[in-house]
């Protein structure tokens, strides 16, 4: 990991040519500007950790009641009084932090990721850490006062090197509030189907195969594709013909009356665990309409049923886009809520979040909006924002009420540390 520690330039507008960090951003050839960054910090080879980019002030956080340690990223990058973190990819990335005496013009490069956010410094000093790392860390750019600044976020997809992150802030009078300007993914998630915590994992397993052997070979596969293809791929010559359930062997006696006990215990359950998953199976198949599942050849049609997969006249296979399974199966009321619940929090948690970031710096109790003011600021659509709005209504995220048309939103809880609105310095 090499790292380019702050430079500091006159703080007055200068000629400023960025040399090779222009060129990460634009197409064209470079072309110099008129900027007025006073302090640059740069690292390669920054690994996120949990996938999160984290920023700290260095003496902290300020309090701000219950949620406070919380630093949530919602789709994209959130920020409050002493943290600022952003969602990445998971990989080796390059980062600059550029610190301003005002607000820097508009870049023209087109970003996959964009966004600006109030940040709240504590000491006017920014540490750049992880998730488990605390706080304390050494500062590695200087923004000057403490109090608001404001700070744009953005993200350019790399290729195997890594993605490019600029991050760039400068002082703020006033709190405005955070806007998405460019996403690189929906707002809302894909959701969860729950297919693969109802089925058992040796039915997963299969269906894993099958996609492996789909992605590689580009087209539909049939049973005999996915023998070939095991075999060439150094699996089991007879992995198509395998049992299903792995046998569970007789445990071996130990000579000590108590371990061999233990060990008889445990050994009961795993066959009652296994027995169990047996059973589960034959009642999916039962309800979806198929023969019994007995080998790995039999799953493909109980997926096919299940529309985990789709299966054409010539008998082969691709990959379906399955209903949610409280759809498909009859599920106990219990277990169906359970889905969706996870169905919910896997499309609308992080869009929720942003809604919450929003508040965080709303200077009122309330924030009054409406549904479109609200979708131009997160850069989503209107029904996504009912939607999510919904959801955080019945998760008591959020308390809305309506006045003359217009939405009044107030969170329920404290999901983040406070926005004081002061001036820097």
């Amino acid at each position: 990991m090499a790292h380019r520690p702050s430079v500091v330039m006159p703080a007055f507008k200068r000629f400023v040519d960025l040399g090779d960090f222009v060129g990460l951003w634009t197409a064209g050839p470079w072309q110099p500007c008129y900027v007025s960054v006073v302090r640059v910090f740069e690292i390669d080879g920054y690994d996120p950790e949990f996938s999160t980019l984290v920023l700290r002030d260095p003496a902290g956080y300020e309090s701000a009641g219950p949620g406070e340690l919380d630093e949530p990223v919602g789709t994209f990058a959130g920020a409050g009084a002493g943290w600022l973190a952003a969602a990445t990819n998971g990989r080796s990335d390059s980062l600059r932090l550029e610190a301003y005496d005002n607000p820097p013009s508009v870049s023209e490069a087109v970003f996959d990721d964009e966004m600006e956010t109030p940040y709240h410094s504590i000491t006017g000093r920014l540490s750049l850490t992880a998730m488990t790392a605390g706080i304390g860390g050494r500062s590695v750019l200087e923004l000057g006062d403490r109090g608001v600044y404001r700070a744009r976020v953005t993200r350019r997809g790399g290729a195997a090197d890594g993605d490019h992150w600029l991050l760039q802030f400068w002082p703020s009078r006033s709190s405005a509030l955070p806007v998405w300007r460019s996403r690189s993914r929906p707002a809302v998630g894909h959701g969860k189907n729950g297919w693969r915590n109802e089925l058992p994992a040796p039915i997963m397993d299969v269906r894993r195969m099958v996609g492996a052997v789909i992605a590689e070979w580009g087209r539909s596969v049939s049973v005999e594709d996915v023998d070939e293809w095991t075999r060439t791929h150094r699996h089991p010559s007879d992995w198509l013909n395998a049992p299903l359930w792995r046998p569970v062997s007789e445990p071996l006696a130990t000579g000590h009356a108590d371990r061999d006990r233990a060990v008889a215990d445990r050994h009961a359950q795993t066959l009652a665990r296994l027995a169990a998953m047996r059973r589960r199976v034959d009642e999916i198949a039962a309800e979806l309409r198929v023969p019994r599942v007995r080998s790995k050849p039999d799953v493909l049609p109980l997926l096919a049923a299940a529309g985990l997969l789709v299966r054409d006249e010539a008998d082969r296979y691709s990959l379906g886009r399955p209903q949610r399974v409280d759809t498909v199966l009859s599920l106990p009321p219990e277990r169906a809520r359970f889905v969706q619940q996870a169905d919910a929090r896997s499309r609308y948690q992080q869009l929720a979040e942003d809604v919450l970031a929003v508040l965080r710096w709303t200077p009122e109790v309330q924030l009054e909006t409406t549904p479109a003011e609200l979708a131009e600021r997160l850069l989503a659509t209107k029904d996504q924002i009912h939607d999510v709005l919904k959801f955080a209504e019945h998760t008591g995220l959020l308390r809305i009420t309506m006045q003359q048309q217009r939405l009044l939103l107030a969170a329920e809880i404290s999901s983040a540390q406070g926005a004081p609105t002061a001036n820097p310095g």
